[in-house]
């Protein structure tokens, strides 16, 4: 009895993580997407034709805007959808940040009155 208790609260466990990432892959592809669609003139004057977001793209792009500086400019509508792109992930990034401090003192807190 105790070993299927065991057992059904290590798969509920396991699947914690697998739900709660599933908006994270979701947020990212949606940002992919948006990007791909805001920069395709882009990557074909560039000739990045058949790049996405995450297989270089981004790169195929800055890299032709170097050697082209006097006659290639990056769209408005790309750069807003890379600046869109950043500024979320930063969001992201800040709470989960602040997520991990809020546990660290709640764990010092919880040590200190352990003692």
């Amino acid at each position: 009895m105790n070993f299927v208790f065991v057992l059904v609260t290590g798969i509920s466990l396991l699947s914690i993580p697998a739900f709660a990432n599933e908006e994270g892959i979701a947020s990212k592809s949606t940002r992919a997407q948006a990007i791909n669609a805001a920069c395709a003139t882009d990557s074909q004057t560039a000739g990045c034709d058949g790049k996405e977001v995450g297989t270089g793209l981004i790169r195929c792009l800055h890299a032709y805007r170097k050697q082209h500086k006097q006659d290639f400019k990056i769209s408005e509508s790309c750069k807003a959808a890379l600046k869109a792109s950043r500024e979320e992930r930063k969001e992201k990034r800040q709470e989960r940040k602040a997520k991990r401090a809020e546990h660290k003192k709640e764990k010092a807190a919880s040590a200190g009155s352990a003692e």
